[in-house]
């Protein structure tokens, strides 16, 4: 059992506020597609070859934007941690 146990979490980073309501656009956007592409995928409707078409997607939806938010909140939590180390 011991090497499924987590060895390290991390809370969720803290936005500011207009990052956290473009996180919660951009995620309701993205969640929508993914969930309907992966029912797509089970039902044979969309196939592997059309790959590079769903990551483009997800980039046009700004999948990109979405990491950079999270960096960004992550950033500033481990330099305020590492201030108190």
């Amino acid at each position: 059992m011991d090497p499924y146990l987590v060895k390290e979490s991390y809370q969720r980073p803290i936005l500011d506020i207009r990052s956290e309501k473009r996180l919660r656009e951009l995620k309701a956007n993205i969640d929508m597609f993914v969930e309907s592409s992966r029912r797509m995928f089970i039902q044979g409707q969309f196939r592997f070859d059309d790959w590079n078409k769903y990551e483009q997607t997800l980039n046009d939806l700004g999948l990109r934007e979405m990491e950079a938010l999270y960096q960004k909140a992550y950033d500033t939590l481990k330099k305020a941690a590492d201030k108190t180390d």
